[in-house]
């Protein structure tokens, strides 16, 4: 018969006495952990030439033991299926997609009610929907008191949000409690003119949490935006090269992009600040800071210090 050891039964009676016995451990071992992995990956050359020498080979190797009448047969279920698919459809079968007329739209824009309040002498506007209780929550800074040179620095800034410390947290904490208690946030720079062709220019911070999530969320939020630690050269200018790095790699993909966004930067002034914020300028801008990170790192950081008047309550509107 199997007997439990006198040190085994007096643990399991310490946890049945106490059933948060193990709850120390775990937050200090998985939750709130410094613990972190690097890992580097280094290309092989010419690995894609290998890979496809590989694929020729095993396709030289399956062809070899084909015969005759099965490529044949291969050929022709080829053919009747090219000849199925240049097939017109016959008209009664198209009849039963569904279709939307202009009768089926309303020319009136949908009306969502929404009232304004005041807070701390700011005013908020609330819409009152169905979310299954998840509050979405949206603040928008004015940046028209922004001189054009200084702009270029915000996007910057804005990638410093998730990587710096913070008076009461260390990044890693900051990021563990955002994703415990929050659904996270995100930013967008938005540039425009009102009906008056005045430049409306704003960031905008986007949130979401639980509704009895929303006080935590607030407070991180501050904590990000007023009581950053912004003097680390060392993660700033990582981020810079990383930013340079992801615009390279996009320039592959997307260069016609930035191509048309410089063209437009010369008929508008919104085009020409999202030229100077996501273009070619921006990434041409980096490159240079990047460059003379070491002669340029005070400046860096006094025009941050400057940005962090925009998140006053008398900004956000």
């Amino acid at each position: 018969m199997y007997q439990i050891s006198k040190p085994t039964r007096l643990n399991q009676n310490s946890i049945q006495k106490k059933s948060s016995a193990f709850s120390n451990l775990i937050q200090e071992l998985f939750l709130l952990n410094n613990h972190n992995i690097t890992v580097t990956s280094i290309p092989k050359t010419n690995l894609d030439k290998k890979h496809a020498k590989t694929f020729q080979n095993n396709l030289n190797k399956s062809l070899k033991e084909f015969n005759s009448a099965t490529i044949k047969d291969i050929t022709k279920a080829q053919e009747e299926l090219e000849k199925f698919r240049q097939k017109e459809d016959h008209p009664n079968d198209l009849a039963k997609l569904p279709t939307l007329s202009l009768q089926d739209l309303s020319k009136n824009a949908k009306d969502y009610p929404y009232t304004i309040s005041t807070l701390s002498n700011v005013n908020y506007q609330l819409t009152n929907y169905q979310t299954n209780k998840i509050l979405y929550t949206r603040f928008c800074f004015d940046l028209n008191s922004i001189h054009q040179d200084e702009l270029q620095y915000l996007p910057l800034l804005i990638n410093t949000f998730k990587y710096l410390d913070t008076q009461n947290f260390s990044n890693q904490q900051l990021n563990q409690e955002l994703n415990i208690h929050t659904g996270n946030f995100n930013t967008t720079l938005f540039f425009g003119v009102n009906n008056k062709n005045k430049n409306l220019n704003k960031l905008i911070i986007s949130c979401k949490s639980l509704k009895e999530k929303l006080p935590k969320l607030l407070n991180l939020l501050s904590e990000i935006l007023t009581k950053q630690i912004l003097n680390n050269p060392k993660i700033i200018k990582q981020l810079l090269a990383d930013e340079i790095s992801s615009y390279e790699s996009s320039f592959v993909s997307s260069g016609h992009h930035f191509a048309l966004s410089s063209l437009k930067s010369l008929l508008s002034d919104q085009d020409k600040y999202i030229e100077l914020t996501s273009g070619l300028e921006q990434y041409y801008f980096l490159k240079t800071l990047l460059g003379e990170f070491d002669s340029e790192y005070s400046k860096i950081l006094k025009i941050f210090k400057i940005f962090k008047n925009l998140f006053l309550p008398n900004k956000i509107y």
